[in-house]
């Protein structure tokens, strides 16, 4: 059974390459191909494929199942591709998540399992609405809602008559004034978001951390918790993108060092809400995934907080794990589907 691995890069990677072999147990031949491989007219795929540990190039049929990168959906060139591959295969994802930071809170508001991790927000739509936000929180973030790796990301703290402005390894106090004049030069023209800040952030060296919950459809079609892992943002000020500078660490280690009292209990509903979070999420978008990211933050009582729910999460900590599971995802696909 062929299964198809459609990316961007022109050289199948690493995660490719163990999709491969994995996917040989399981009597499955992995195609690795571009958009531009796709022929819509003879309803195939020019790829390739493994074997004896070397890419080979083939042409196969429309596979039955797609594993796509859901960023591929950006290439408005290739709609007619994207229509085609809809009719005559099943996606793992056919549309990015309709569900950006900015709607966690509108969509789980009424849910009672749900709304103990949502962080109050607000769309930005004036320099008054920050404002205002901050006089109730008195500690806030504005955060781009579409963006990724933690960019553009500001803590804002009211201190007298003056705004602490924390941004990436920066730290300064600034007039409102300035502020203003910041918001119209940055912020005003763009779709940002104001959050009440979570201090998500090391006992020791207070530095940002959030706790990423990985999981992944397994071949009964259920969520299944892959991996989690802390990410501390070293040195920064806001945000914990391992990216900008930082590393990631063991859950329970981390929890045992910085919650001493408390660490049980926090990683019990750490594996409650990778259980309960991703259902959740798919009954609200009204749509099935295949992988999932979240992110949660941990403040210093210990409660979670959803920050992120991502649809294509980095993988590179845990492919091995990955692919085992998501191996049996793809057989339960072509004989269910």
């Amino acid at each position: 059974m062929y299964i198809g691995f459609l990316r961007s890069n022109p050289r199948p990677g690493h995660l490719a390459r163990l999709m491969s072999m994995v996917g040989k147990e399981h009597g499955l031949t992995i195609v690795y191909f571009n958009l531009k491989d796709v022929n819509i007219e003879r309803n195939i795929v020019k790829g390739k494929r493994l074997e004896n540990n070397k890419w080979i190039d083939c042409v196969v049929e429309t596979p039955k199942f797609i594993d796509i990168n859901p960023n591929l959906f950006k290439r408005k060139k290739y709609k007619k591709v994207f229509e085609h591959l809809k009719r005559n295969s099943y996606l793992s994802v056919d549309k990015r998540m309709p569900l950006p930071k900015d709607r966690l809170q509108e969509v789980f508001k009424d849910d009672p399992e749900m709304s103990k991790y949502l962080i109050p927000t607000k769309r930005v739509k004036s320099f008054k609405d920050i404002i205002k936000f901050i006089k109730r929180h008195q500690e806030i973030v504005l955060k781009p809602v579409y963006s990724n790796q933690g960019k553009n990301v500001y803590k804002v703290t009211k201190k007298g008559c003056k705004y602490e402005l924390e941004f990436y390894r920066e730290k300064y106090r600034i007039s409102k004034r300035k502020f203003k004049k910041i918001y119209k030069n940055e912020i005003k023209d763009k779709v940002f978001i104001v959050q009440k800040f979570i201090d998500s952030r090391t006992k020791e060296h207070k530095h940002p951390f959030d706790c990423r919950i990985h999981v992944e459809k397994n071949g009964k079609n259920k969520w299944h918790n892959v991996k989690n892992f802390i990410r501390v943002g070293i040195g920064q000020s806001v945000i914990s993108n391992i990216n900008q500078g930082g590393g990631i660490a063991d859950v329970r280690q981390f929890l045992k060092a910085n919650y001493p009292d408390k660490w049980k209990e926090i990683e019990k509903q750490i594996k409650i809400a990778a259980k309960t979070i991703p259902y959740k999420v798919e009954k609200v978008t009204k749509y099935e995934y295949m992988t999932m990211g979240l992110d949660i933050g941990i403040d210093k009582d210990g409660n979670l907080y959803l920050f992120e729910v991502n649809d294509y999460p980095i993988l590179s900590p845990m492919r091995s794990e990955v692919a085992m599971v998501r191996a049996r995802y793809y057989k339960y696909k072509v004989k269910n589907e």
